[in-house]
């Protein structure tokens, strides 16, 4: 698969896929007292991404990147698919952290898939097993 003007654009890094996680806390208040909090993890998944995985699903072993092809909603250009993995009331944000962890992984787990297909070598980390994810270097 080429990298074209637009598929480069839509990637929104400067020479590869940009995507981002984030941990939001969710702070309920009634009356004159906060009375539970939330946390929620997602991340916003450029179009591209998006794109290509769904072209090339049936190849795709990895459960998770189905699950992301079937539950992420298309919000706008600028804030891509947004794909929420989770959210729950708790007393810390420790449970959040971990999943936000575990959501970057598969992210940097898609974004090597992505490349892969389009010959994109990585700029951050030069080297990666076979399985199209080795962490950062």
């Amino acid at each position: 698969m080429a990298l074209d003007k637009k598929t480069s654009e839509e990637l929104w890094g400067e020479e590869g896929p940009y995507s981002q996680v984030q941990v939001l806390k969710e702070i309920r208040i009634l009356d004159d007292k906060v009375t539970r909090e939330f946390y929620y993890v997602y991340a916003n998944i450029n179009p591209a991404t998006h794109k290509i995985l769904k072209k090339n699903k049936k190849k795709i072993k990895e459960d998770f990147i189905h699950e992301f092809l079937r539950d992420a909603k298309f919000k706008s250009k600028k804030e891509g698919y947004v794909w929420w993995l989770y959210g729950q009331e708790v007393y810390n944000s420790r449970g959040a952290n971990q999943m936000a962890k575990k959501m970057s992984e598969m992210v940097i787990k898609m974004h090597n898939l992505v490349m892969e297909l389009l010959g994109i070598e990585s700029k951050y980390n030069p080297i990666r097993d076979k399985s199209g994810y080795s962490g950062y270097v």
